[in-house]
């Protein structure tokens, strides 16, 4: 049986009719006792875009409720206001990056009908928030997935304006000073940064695209030689780090956008 163009295009317009009915008459309404709890969530449809989100994660993209990010996909509205704020155009690379990882897990999501979790540190407005998340499939009552949804936790918020207030940080654009303290590169910056989160030697290796190799190397002859420990002694440096409370905020965008899918 030869099945015509049309008759393809009407099967699928009845598809997103039965999805749309579906997500708003089940899917919205059973998340909207959550919206204000203090959590972070949010929910999408098939295409990617917003169909319901907490409060609490709303405010991170500078609204006050879903009904204002609903049929925008958050990430790429990120994407596109930060191409707006940068001079070089290599400075966007990382926001595509993300982009196109977010992308590649949420197809995951759907095609596998399986959950995905992944790891997301984010420049925001007030400072660089990391989370880590699991994004799952949501099915209608055919089995047949019709949104997705991500759930973040483990959130730690690194705020920008305590530059200003606490004046620990003298900020350039290669290099990042702190007062009374070593001089830092940014690849020794954001090596410390991770560590301070709790990532290892070969979790930070992944996140930023270089060997593991080179992150003992560069704690063992750069960064350890500055804090006065010998080797590349991770616990060493941490206690270090956290006797002469090192971390109080970050200089603003020093760590680019990074989003990895994690291996359990």
């Amino acid at each position: 049986m030869r099945v015509s163009v049309v008759d393809l295009r009407s099967d699928m317009k009845e598809h997103n009719v039965k999805n749309n009915d579906f997500i708003q008459n089940y899917i919205i309404p059973s998340f909207l006792g959550s919206i204000k709890e203090k959590i972070l969530f949010s929910v999408y449809d098939l295409e990617g875009r917003i169909i319901i989100a907490s409060d609490m994660f709303c405010r991170y993209f500078g609204v006050e409720d879903y009904t204002q990010l609903s049929g925008t996909i958050p990430i790429k509205e990120k994407l596109f206001k930060a191409s707006h704020m940068v001079e070089n155009p290599n400075d966007l690379k990382p926001y595509e990056d993300m982009l196109n990882e977010w992308e590649r897990i949420r197809q995951k999501v759907i095609s596998t009908e399986k959950l995905v979790a992944y790891m997301n540190i984010a420049p925001f407005p007030q400072g660089t928030a990391v989370f880590e998340a699991n994004h799952f499939p949501i099915w209608d009552t055919t089995g047949k997935v019709v949104a997705t949804q991500i759930l973040l936790h483990g959130n730690n918020f690194f705020f920008d304006s305590l530059l200003l207030k606490n004046k620990i940080f003298q900020n350039s654009s290669k290099v990042h000073k702190v007062v009374d303290m070593p001089t830092l590169s940014d690849l020794e910056f954001k090596i410390i940064f991770l560590m301070v989160l709790g990532f290892s030697q070969s979790e930070i290796a992944r996140l930023l695209g270089i060997s593991r190799g080179t992150i003992a190397s560069k704690i063992s002859e750069q960064i350890g030689h500055k804090f006065d420990i010998s080797g590349a002694n991770s616990k060493l440096l941490m206690k270090k780090l956290i006797e002469i409370n090192f971390f109080q905020s970050l200089p603003f965008n020093m760590i680019p956008p990074i989003l990895k899918e994690l291996s359990y």
